[in-house]
């Protein structure tokens, strides 16, 4: 083979390679900032300055004050009392007790459960209403009762699930895994969805206030 047939082979193989690269190419996902978007995400300081907001919240501050409530009355040490009585770890207890956590919703139900409340009361004020036994834990079916009410909500929205998703500040994964129960939900996200709808957390669940003697 002489040195100008070598020449053309290898420039055959080059253009080859370059004609499978932009193959490949035209297939390729675009771009991240002409992806569209799929719904609320919160970033930087903006995320911050509304998680601030909703750790004011009252239901955040009625939960650390039945924690502290509690842990007093048992004369035990702080780390005994989180991790013997309400089987969360004292980290966990810590942020909680100076609202600055954002437990789950499985952990506020074994919470409450620990201090003998049901979930609604654990919202409230204390002193809550005292049972002798724990109450049962119904986490399967208030997370059953939040995708429920989420959709009644937005059926009568009569807008598009990602619009309506943008309005409760949900991304759009997000509203349908909270719509199928397979999301973890957070307290903070309740909180911003009940507001967001104008009920209370309780209500998001499927459970009305408590009802308080006067």
């Amino acid at each position: 083979m002489s040195e100008n047939q070598r020449l053309m082979g290898s420039g055959t193989i080059v253009e080859g390679l370059d004609m499978a690269k932009k193959s490949r190419g035209a297939g390729s996902p675009p771009a991240k900032e002409e992806r569209k978007d799929r719904g609320y995400r919160p970033k930087g300081r903006d995320y911050q300055k509304e998680r601030q907001e909703l750790l004011q919240s009252s239901v955040v501050k009625n939960i650390a004050d039945h924690i502290i409530l509690a842990t007093e009355a048992s004369g035990m040490r702080k780390s005994d009392f989180s991790t013997l009585v309400l089987g969360i770890s004292y980290t966990q207890f810590r942020e909680i007790k100076r609202r600055v956590g954002n437990p789950t919703l499985q952990t506020l139900e074994k919470i409450a459960s620990a201090l003998k409340i049901t979930l609604p009361e654990l919202f409230e004020p204390p002193p809550a209403v005292k049972r002798r036994q724990a109450p049962a834990n119904r986490y399967e079916d208030h997370l059953d009762a939040l995708g429920e009410v989420i959709f009644e909500h937005w059926e009568r929205s009569g807008m598009t699930k990602l619009d309506f998703a943008r309005q409760i500040k949900l991304s759009q994964p997000q509203f349908y895994k909270i719509q199928n129960g397979t999301a973890p939900v957070l307290l903070l996200t309740l909180v911003r969805v009940a507001e967001q709808l104008g009920i209370s957390v309780a209500e998001l669940l499927g459970e009305e206030r408590p009802k308080r003697k006067a």
